[in-house]
């Protein structure tokens, strides 16, 4: 029996010793066929529970924010990483500094 607990989410930390650009990002997501909408959220924005009706994937640019999923635990997101949810997955988010962010359609 497998003892690991599925997640219904990827995350991807940054790894390259560049910085992350909204550039270098964008096209990131373009060359995986994915379009995005730039996000400007403020400092202190947070959403109540929620669950989305498609995966959805986000890509911080600049700041950090917070997911956080029952059950599973919570996610601070840098710049550079990148988080793909399922579709029905219940979360919130939260950030403690102004966040620019990618988020795919």
């Amino acid at each position: 029996m497998n003892s690991e607990m599925s997640v219904p989410f990827e995350l991807i930390r940054w790894e390259s010793i560049a910085k992350p650009s909204l550039p270098i990002l964008q096209n990131m997501l373009m060359q995986q066929g994915l379009l995005a909408t730039q996000v400007e959220l403020e400092k202190g924005y947070k959403t109540e529970e929620q669950e989305l009706e498609k995966e959805k994937t986000y890509v911080v640019v600049s700041g950090n924010l917070q997911f956080a999923f029952p059950g599973y635990g919570s996610i601070d997101l840098l710049p550079g990483d990148i988080l793909s949810i399922s579709a029905r997955i219940r979360h919130h988010v939260s950030t403690s500094n102004a966040v620019t962010l990618l988020e795919t359609n």
